[in-house]
């Protein structure tokens, strides 16, 4: 977009270049997947450390706000050290913290790659790295970001029960998950 010296903007008819092209529904509904998923990840992060740490909402936005999700899961994992609770809940939630970081890196490689449509069923990603690693690329088709949707999913789920049920309840949850 050009500005003009009237201080109008020109809006060009036509992009300079396509390098991104079309991307099929059915990937970017699973890309999505993933992303929505994370979100609830996130939220119950933060309802975790207000749990742990005994804060009210506002104390809890207060402390966390700004700070990267890495850094809240590291809160979450001192919180978990310095909070009264149960060997199984306290079992539990490390068992969470750890899944998340398992998963955490495709998740954000998935939704900050630069995707190419690849031949067949599949898309190429593209992301530099912000440190001395280089740069990643891989190849992935809409089935594959459904697993790790569902890994998501899975974890939200999990987490979602850590936070609201009590210490009674989590343990009927875990044991009826372990029936299955």
């Amino acid at each position: 977009m050009a500005v003009s010296s009237r201080g109008k903007q020109a809006v060009l008819s036509t992009p300079i270049f396509h390098l991104v092209q079309p991307i099929d529904s059915e990937i970017l509904e699973a890309i999505g997947a993933v992303t929505i998923a994370w979100g609830g990840i996130e939220v119950l992060v933060d309802q975790a450390i207000a749990r742990n740490l005994r804060l009210r909402p506002k104390e809890q936005a207060a402390i966390t706000t700004g700070i990267t999700f890495k850094s809240r899961l590291d809160m979450l994992r001192d919180s978990v050290k310095a909070a009264r609770m149960g060997e199984v809940r306290r079992t539990e939630i490390n068992s969470i913290i750890a899944d998340i970081g398992d998963v955490q890196g495709n998740r954000n490689f998935l939704s900050h790659a630069l995707w190419i449509r690849d031949k067949g069923d599949h898309i190429f990603g593209y992301v530099g790295r912000r440190n001395a690693t280089g740069y990643r690329q891989e190849r992935w088709n809409a089935q594959d970001i459904l697993v790790l949707a569902h890994k998501i999913s899975d974890l939200e789920t999990r987490l979602f029960w850590w936070v609201h049920l009590s210490a009674r309840q989590l343990l009927r949850y875990l044991s009826s998950q372990k029936t299955r």
